[in-house]
């Protein structure tokens, strides 16, 4: 009830008092279906695709959301804040952005809403996923000339990403990219801000020898447990200079990590022995 009570506050702030309340009502009208599946996304369903217009703390305008099963996002991503998590990691104008599993644009539309500046590569293997991305970000006027859309997979395939995908058409024909054909064609140098969530591929895209957690200041990247030792990746970036400031533990042992590169402040102080 807390969550439930926590996600309608939030949606009232975020989205405004009518998406707050369809949200509540389709709440009431999916009870079942919702008690059956032990998540809230029946009810995001029922709400529509949006578009919903977004007000982000943080954010130097407000955008527009839309797409199917979109308003999951908008809870997860600027209800309960879950990669930025109320100014633990920030985006600043100017800033290079990876959105490395971009679904349909949620991540990559906050992070273009913060300055005028900011450039964004977003890679997503998804055809249809690809089509919402771009209908998404094309309802921000400005945005869709400073993103950089690549339909692809990157690092090696997990059990799990060639099970979901192998007879899927939405991922026929997308290509797995090694690193560097992913960073060269996308002239990326340095990278600001990484968004991760690419179910499982974190291990091989962000393990040992990964050029982009040597470029990267600021990293938000949801670790499965089902594809490898979470506490072995999450040492071995720390071990790389990534300072741990939030963690957001799952019951299956996943997790969302938030870290970021040690303050000048913080490097003199000896920050890194806040790895564990």
């Amino acid at each position: 009830m807390k969550t439930i009570l926590r996600d309608v506050v939030g949606l009232l702030r975020v989205c405004g008092p009518l998406v707050a309340g369809c949200w509540l009502v389709a709440l009431v009208g999916n009870l079942c279906q919702i008690l059956r599946s032990r998540n809230l996304q029946a009810a995001d369903r029922s709400v529509g695709c949006g578009p919903f217009a977004i007000r982000y703390p943080t954010a130097s305008t407000r955008f527009v959301v839309t797409g199917e099963g979109v308003l999951s996002g908008v809870r997860e991503m600027y209800v309960r804040d879950c990669y930025l998590r109320h100014g633990t990691l920030a985006i600043h104008d100017g800033d290079m952005v990876v959105d490395l599993g971009a679904n349909v644009g949620n991540f990559t539309n906050l992070a273009l809403a913060h300055g005028e500046a900011i450039r964004v590569v977003a890679l997503e293997p998804s055809r249809a996923l690809n089509e919402a991305f771009e209908k998404s970000v094309a309802k921000n006027p400005g945005f869709r000339s400073r993103v950089t859309l690549v339909r692809g997979f990157i690092g090696e395939p997990c059990d799990k990403q060639l099970a979901l995908t192998r007879d899927d058409p939405n991922y026929r024909d997308a290509k797995w990219l090694a690193e560097a054909e992913f960073l060269a064609p996308a002239r990326i140098s340095r990278v600001d801000f990484l968004k991760c969530d690419i179910e499982g591929g974190e291990f091989s895209a962000l393990g040992p020898g990964s050029r982009l957690v040597d470029m990267v200041q600021s990293l938000a990247v949801e670790i499965h447990a089902f594809a490898g030792d979470v506490e072995s990746l999450v040492s071995s970036l720390c071990d790389r200079g990534l300072i741990p400031r939030h963690r957001d533990n799952h019951p299956d042992g996943s997790c969302i990590l938030l870290a970021s590169r040690a303050s000048p402040g913080e490097a003199a102080a000896g920050g890194h022995d806040r790895c564990p």
